[in-house]
C-alpha cells in the first residue's frame, strides 16, 4: 500500500522564549491554505516580514516554493526549500521546529477577565493574536500553546506563551510563559484570568 502525503493545514510554529537568541524565525509562524498556498510571517523589533508561497506536502517533506509576485523569499532559505515532517506531525527547517497550533485544542480563544480586577482583561482571538488592556497600559502581539511534560511529576503541562510586540503602541519585543491550570491562568501570582465568553473585534496584532 502506497504511502500516504502528510496532512499539512492551519498555523505552524516554532519555539519562541529566548529574546536573547538571533537564529532566524525564532519568532516564525507559518500558515498553510486550504488551497495550497502559504504565509511565513516573522516578527523583529522594526517590521513584519511576510513571505508568500505554494506548498506540496509528500510523505514526509513539505516542499516550499516562492509566490510569482510579491514572495518576499528568506536569502538563509534554499529554492524550493523544505521542512522535514516529523512523527508527531511537527515540521523542522534550519535547525527550527515547527509545531502544530493548539489554539481550539488545548486553549479556548475568547475573552479572559480577572475577577478581583474587572478592570483588566485579555482576548485571545482564534488566529494566534492577543490585546491586553489594564493596570494603566495595553500590549498586543502573538500567542501560542505549548505542551511540556513536567520531569519531576511526569505530568504534561499546558503553556500560554505569549509574544508581546507593542506596548501602548511602541514596538517591543518580549516574552511570558504562564501556566493554563483548568482553562485559567494567573500572573504576577495574584491576577487570576477565566474565559468569560466572546469578543467580536480581532486583536491587533
Amino acid at each position: 500500500m502506497a504511502e500516504r502525503a502528510a496532512v499539512v493545514t492551519g498555523l505552524y510554529k516554532a519555539a519562541a522564549l529566548d529574546n536573547k537568541t538571533k537564529a532566524p524565525g525564532i519568532d516564525g509562524k507559518f500558515k498553510f491554505n486550504s488551497d495550497g498556498t502559504f504565509t511565513y510571517m516573522r516578527k523583529t523589533m522594526t517590521a513584519t516580514i511576510i513571505t508568500h508561497g505554494t506548498y506540496s506536502a509528500e510523505t514526509n517533506i513539505v516542499e516550499l516554493t516562492p509566490a510569482k509576485k510579491n514572495a518576499n523569499w528568506p536569502d538563509f532559505w534554499q529554492t524550493p526549500a523544505a521542512l522535514m515532517v516529523g512523527a508527531g506531525g511537527e515540521l523542522a527547517m534550519d535547525g527550527l521546529t515547527f509545531k502544530p497550533s493548539l489554539i481550539g485544542k488545548d486553549f479556548t480563544p475568547g475573552l479572559y477577565k480577572c475577577a478581583t480586577s474587572p478592570a483588566i482583561h485579555y482576548y485571545f482571538d482564534p488566529n494566534g493574536g492577543y490585546k491586553y488592556t489594564g493596570l494603566g497600559y495595553v500590549s498586543t502581539g502573538e500567542y501560542w500553546i505549548a505542551k511540556e511534560t513536567d520531569a519531576a511529576t511526569n505530568t504534561e503541562k499546558v503553556y500560554i506563551v505569549l509574544n508581546i510586540l507593542r506596548v501602548d503602541g511602541k514596538r517591543v519585543n518580549f516574552h511570558q510563559k504562564v501556566e493554563l491550570i483548568d482553562g485559567a491562568f494567573v500572573q504576577e501570582g495574584k491576577y487570576k484570568y477565566k474565559h468569560v465568553g466572546e469578543e467580536t473585534k480581532p486583536a491587533d496584532k
